[in-house]
């Protein structure tokens, strides 16, 4: 017998029809899946290729040294400037943590992977300003003095130094190079004789860039320091030889050959006095025992400062020209003058983060909001060992410390145990079964447990269970893990 419905049949169409669109869908489904996979593994092949890329550059620049490269490398109190995930390399922490983000591109799926990678930027920011964070500390204790010397802030002090440092290389040189220079009485960094020092300490650096600014800064403060030298130069040259100018401005290396040059080329005889050395009279000098030389031992004038002056004078001498940058370029493409550029660049980049939108006083706030969470747990940790002392102190006094850790460890284990035991045996209490019912081994067709049942009717189970120990649970319920 037949019989309709008004609407039914309709109904049954638009199920039929919804049935058949849920199959298309899962097969759409499936088929997206594969392609997922292989999009996936296709994706996590790149992405392993370019994170070992990444770290095989982090391990090269570790080997290489650039740790101890350009001499110095630490703040004046001995604090390693940390440079991100490379463990204290020059490298600016770029590389090491391009290998980080790299490495959390991997996903489970597509999705997931489609989030790292739009995370890749804020992570970067985040990890860049936990580093300038963490470095802070130490910037702030090289930098004091020399705000205290500039009448200014710290972080007014930051701000300058974001957009030009006085001497090139990484952080750790930078700041020792004006520790140095404040200590030798040129922290005013706005003054002319600041100013004459630090473009002096440039100025060896374009000529020996292996050398750090903070070891080139002692060298010219040593120089400078020593007044029995300067005096002898006085009197014996003029002044010529002198590390100091008019006003007793500090001479940079540039004035400071000059000036020598120009005394020795007066001293020649005859008809070339004033004349310009050639390069190859002024190499026949460039050996201790000349004549020059012994002028150079008469004024006191280190090792060091003569290798600068025939570096200069003879380079001079050979481009006829005066400019430094003239003369190094002769040299050609030199390495390690571009990687004293790189340092220059990435210790401009780390100012900059310590500096931008505030972000000193903001690390300094966080520093008050842990000071603060140290005291509340400070606070804690008092009242909670002052109660365990009053408690197992005795005890545990009288017992060696083998014995109180032992002791200590059964005590927590047994009282899980116990718990435990409370629990279940709360679940056979009629009535409460569902409420201390916990979840129970599944065997071998299913759950044993209530715990997957609605608590009404759990409730129920659970009284004829306790009334009748011959009844027991058994059903089809499984959880993720026994059905996978």
């Amino acid at each position: 017998m037949k019989f309709s419905v008004d609407g039914v049949s309709a109904a049954t169409t638009d199920i039929k029809a919804l049935s058949g669109a849920v199959r298309e869908l899962q097969t759409t489904v499936m088929s997206m899946g594969s392609q997922n996979a292989m999009m996936m593994q296709g994706m996590n092949s790149v992405f392993s290729n370019m994170q070992q890329g990444a770290n095989s550059t982090a391990q090269a620049l570790n080997k290489s040294g650039l740790a101890g490269f350009g001499g110095g490398g630490s703040t004046p109190g001995g604090i390693p400037y940390n440079y991100g995930s490379l463990g204290g390399t020059s490298s600016g922490g770029g590389t090491g943590a391009f290998s980080g983000i790299v490495s959390g591109l991997k996903g489970e799926n597509l999705g997931e992977t489609m989030f790292n990678v739009a995370s890749i930027a804020p992570k970067y920011a985040y990890n860049r300003m936990e580093e300038a964070r963490q470095n802070g500390p130490a910037i702030a204790g090289a930098l004091g003095p020399l705000a205290t010397l500039n009448s200014t802030t710290i972080s007014r002090l930051i701000e300058k130094l974001q957009q030009s440092t006085p001497v090139m290389g990484d952080m750790g040189n930078t700041l020792g190079a004006l520790h140095q220079g404040a200590m030798s009485g040129y922290g005013n960094l706005d003054s002319a004789k600041s100013g004459a020092y630090f473009e002096g300490i440039r100025q060896m650096q374009l000529f020996t860039p292996e050398v750090g600014a903070e070891n080139l800064a002692k060298q010219s403060s040593a120089f400078l320091a020593n007044t029995g030298g300067h005096q002898k130069a006085l009197m014996l040259t003029g002044g010529a030889m002198s590390g100091f100018g008019a006003g007793g401005v500090p001479k940079t290396l540039q004035e400071w050959a000059e000036s020598t040059l120009k005394w020795f080329e007066g001293q020649r005889p005859g008809g070339d006095r004033g004349k310009a050395f050639s390069k190859e009279e002024l190499a026949t000098q460039q050996f201790p025992g000349s004549n020059m030389d012994a002028w150079f031992s008469s004024t006191d004038v280190p090792e060091y400062m003569r290798e600068y002056f025939w570096q200069y004078v003879i380079g001079k001498a050979s481009t006829g020209s005066s400019d430094i940058a003239v003369i190094i370029g002769e040299r050609g493409q030199d390495l390690a003058r571009e990687r004293l550029r790189t340092m220059s660049a990435q210790s401009r980049r780390d100012f900059q983060v310590l500096g931008s939108s505030s972000n000193y006083e903001q690390f300094a706030n966080r520093e008050g909001q842990d000071r603060k969470f140290e005291e509340m747990m400070g606070q804690i940790d008092q009242k909670l060992t002052g109660l365990m002392g009053d408690f197992l102190g005795p005890i545990m006094s009288a017992l060696p410390t083998p014995l109180a850790n032992l002791m200590v460890t059964s005590f927590f284990k047994v009282g899980a145990q116990v718990a435990a035991g409370a629990s279940k045996a709360a679940s056979n209490l009629p009535g409460l079964g569902f409420m201390g019912d916990t979840p129970s081994p599944y065997g071998e067709y299913g759950s044993q447990g209530l715990e997957h049942l609605d608590p009404s009717f759990a409730s129920k189970v659970s009284n004829m269970m306790a009334a009748n120990p011959n009844i027991s649970v058994t059903s089809g319920y499984r959880d993720g893990i026994t059905q996978g």
